[in-house]
C-alpha cells in the first residue's frame, strides 16, 4: 500500500454533524463520559485517495477498506493470522486446494445476503481481469485458477501449484458486493467507477460521506455480522498542516492522530496525551526511472551513477534531522520490521561524497562553468516528482544540497499523489518521461507485496519506477511456491540483493509509526501501523471513551 502522506486542510464539521445525528457524540474535554456510543474523531495527514478498491493506493484508503468490507482473515497483535469472515480453513495434502468456511447468516448493509458466493465472485473477477482493471490485486491471486462456492458458507480455492503465502494474499483482498460491482465485470471497467455514498458495507462501518482530500464519515453498520464496535462512528479529517492537526488534538477537537510527525511527540506528551510508537515497515524511497527505453537523461540508468547518488546521501543526518531519530536507515524493499524476511546482510550505502565525486569524474562527467556536471552533452539537472510528503520539503532540501555537492542539480516538482502517479507512469503507463521521484511505501508483514511492486506485470499498477527484470520476475514466481520456509527466505534474499545491485530505489529510511490520542479514550489495539490500519478491525472495534 502506498504510505503517501498527502495533507489536506479540513475542519470536518459536515462529517461530525452527520455522525452526531446518527447518535454519536464526543465531549470537548478529556474527562467527559457518556453512556451513549461515542464518535471517534480521527485526524490524519494521509488521504483517502479513492473509495474505489480497484483504484485506491494510499494507506489511509486501505485502512478504510478494512473497516468497510469483510476479509477472510486478519492479523492479530502478534501478526498471526486469525479468522474474520472465514471461521476456519483447511488445506489439501498437496497444498493446491484451500477451503474456507464463512460466517453464516451474514448480510450486506443493503440487506442482501453476504456469503461464500461473494467470496468466489470477488476472487474469480480478480483472476479474470488481473491484466486489466484488477491489476492492483494481481499478486494476491498468483497461481489461483478458480474459486467455487459449493454451498453458501464454503469457498474452495484451487491453485495450479502449492502457494506459500495464501493467507497473506487473501488477507489483502476485500470481499466486494456483486450486486454493485457485477455490472462492471463484463469489460473489467472497474477503475472508471466513481463511488457514491453510502458505500455498501459488509464490515463494521459504513462510509456515509466522503470529500476527497478533506473528510470522511463512517457510522457503525447495524447489520454487521461480527463483534459490534463500541463507538457510533468515526469522523475522519485530513489535514494539510501538521501543526493544525496537532493543535486540533490539544484543543480536543479530535481524539486521535493516527500518524503523528516526530516533532509532535514531546509537546503532546507534555500536554498529557497518550503516545504510542512502534517500529514500522513504512519505507521512504528515492526513485530512479529504470525503464531502459526512457529517451532522455539516460545516464541515470547507469548503476554507477546511482551508486554516486547513494554515496552522496548522508542518511544518518536525515534520520536525525527529519525524523528526530524516530526512524532507522534504509537498506531493502523488505523492511527489517517484517522480521526474518529482510536480508540482514544488506546495508545502507555509506556517506562518502569524495567517492561519489570520483565515480562521476571517472565516468567523464566533468563540471561546467556553473559547477553542474555535463553528461552526454547536457547538464546533470533533473526534476524530482515529489508528492507532498510529510517532512518532504526538508527531505528534498537535504537531497538537493547533497547532490549539489557532487555537481548534480535537482528541482522539486511538488504535486498530489494522483498527479505524481500520472507523471511517473506517463505516457499511458510507459514510464518514459520522468527521471526521479521521492515517495513512501507502507509494506505488509509478508514480503510478497513488497517484492511484487517491482514486477514487469505491475506496469501501470503498483510499479512506480519502470523497473522490469525477467530474472527478478522468475524468482518472484519461485518464492510464491516455495513451501519450505528456508528455501523461500533464500529466494527472497536473492531478490533483495538484485534490487540492491540494480538500485531502482535508494532506500532512505523506515519511519516509526507514532500515534497520539486523548487519555479519555481506551480500548485501542496497537499495531505496527497504529490503531487505524489495514491489518485488523480489532484495533478499533474495542475503542471507547472512558
Amino acid at each position: 500500500m502506498r504510505n503517501t502522506i498527502i495533507r489536506r486542510a479540513a475542519v470536518g464539521l459536515v462529517a461530525i454533524s452527520m455522525l452526531a445525528a446518527c447518535g454519536g457524540t464526543s465531549g470537548g474535554t478529556s474527562g467527559g463520559t457518556s453512556s451513549a456510543p461515542q464518535l471517534l474523531r480521527v485526524g490524519s495527514d494521509d488521504e483517502i485517495d479513492s473509495l474505489n478498491p480497484f483504484v485506491g493506493l494510499n494507506s489511509l484508503t486501505f485502512s478504510t477498506f478494512e473497516l468497510t468490507y469483510p476479509y477472510l482473515v486478519m492479523y492479530d497483535k502478534k501478526l498471526e493470522f486469525v479468522p474474520h469472515f472465514a471461521k476456519d480453513w483447511s488445506v489439501s495434502a498437496d497444498g493446491k486446494v484451500w477451503t474456507f468456511h464463512t460466517v453464516p447468516n451474514a448480510t450486506w448493509s443493503d440487506g442482501q445476503p453476504l456469503d461464500a458466493e461473494d467470496v468466489a465472485w470477488t476472487f474469480n473477477t480478480i483472476v479474470k481481469f488481473q491484466d486489466k482493471g484488477a491489476g492492483n490485486w494481481a499478486s494476491t491471486v498468483a497461481h489461483l485458477t478458480k474459486v467455487t462456492a459449493p454451498d453458501k458458507n464454503t469457498a474452495v480455492f484451487t491453485y495450479d501449484a502449492a502457494v506459500a503465502n495464501v493467507l497473506s494474499q487473501v488477507q489483502q483482498v476485500p470481499i466486494l458486493p456483486e450486486q454493485f460491482w457485477g455490472k462492471y465485470a463484463d469489460k473489467g471497467s472497474f477503475k472508471s467507477v466513481r463511488m457514491t455514498t453510502p458505500v455498501i458495507s459488509g464490515g463494521p462501518f459504513i462510509v456515509e460521506a466522503y470529500e476527497k482530500n478533506a473528510t470522511a464519515a463512517l457510522k457503525a453498520n447495524p447489520k454487521y455480522w461480527g463483534t459490534k464496535p463500541k463507538i457510533a462512528g468515526i469522523s475522519l479529517t485530513m489535514y494539510k498542516e501538521d501543526d493544525t492537526m496537532i493543535a486540533a488534538l490539544r484543543n480536543h477537537e479530535i481524539d486521535l492522530i493516527e500518524r503523528l510527525p516526530p516533532n509532535g511527540v514531546k509537546p503532546l506528551e507534555t500536554a498529557g496525551f497518550k503516545i504510542d510508537q512502534a517500529t514500522s515497515p513504512a519505507l521512504q524511497d528515492f526513485i530512479f526511472n529504470s525503464n531502459p527505453k526512457k529517451p532522455r537523461n539516460r545516464e541515470l540508468l547507469d548503476p554507477q551513477v546511482r551508486e554516486a547518488f547513494a554515496a552522496s546521501f548522508n542518511l544518518p543526518e536525515m534520520v536525525d534531522t527529519v525524523w528526530l531519530g524516530k526512524a532507522s536507515l534504509g537498506n531493502s524493499i523488505v523492511p527489517p520490521a517484517t522480521g526474518k524476511w529482510s536480508d540482514p546482510s544488506l546495508k545502507a550505502t555509506a556517506y562518502d561524497p569524495a567517492r561519489a565525486n570520483q565515480i562521476l569524474d571517472d565516468l567523464g562527467y566533468k563540471p561546467g562553468a556553473d559547477g553542474i556536471r555535463i553528461a552526454n552533452g547536457h547538464r546533470m539537472s533533473y526534476e524530482i516528482v515529489s508528492p507532498d510528503l510529510i517532512s518532504g520539503d526538508r527531505m528534498f532540501a537535504m537531497v538537493r544540497d547533497w547532490l549539489k555537492a557532487i555537481g548534480v542539480e535537482v528541482k522539486q516538482k511538488k504535486v498530489d499523489d494522483s498527479t505524481a502517479f500520472d507523471l511517473v507512469t506517463a505516457p499511458k503507463g510507459k514510464y518514459l518521461d520522468f527521471d526521479l521521484a521521492m515517495w513512501t511505501w507502507g509494506m505488509l508483514p509478508d514480503p510478497d507485496f513488497a517484492l511484487s511492486v517491482m514486477l514487469c506485470s505491475q506496469y501501470g499498477s503498483w510499479n512506480d519506477t519502470g523497473y522490469c527484470n525477467p530474472t527478478y520476475d522468475k524468482l518472484y514466481e519461485e518464492q510464491g511456491t516455495a513451501i519450505d520456509e528456508a528455501k523461500r527466505k533464500e529466494i527472497v534474499y536473492k531478490m533483495q540483493q538484485i534490487l540492491a545491485h540494480d538500485r531502482p530505489y535508494i532506500f532512505l529510511g523506515y519511519k516509526d509509526h507514532i500515534s497520539a490520542y486523548d487519555k479519555a479514550w481506551s480500548g485501542f489495539q496497537m499495531t505496527m501501523y497504529g490503531p487505524f490500519n489495514g491489518l485488523a478491525v480489532t484495533s478499533i472495534i474495542g475503542a471507547h471513551k472512558n
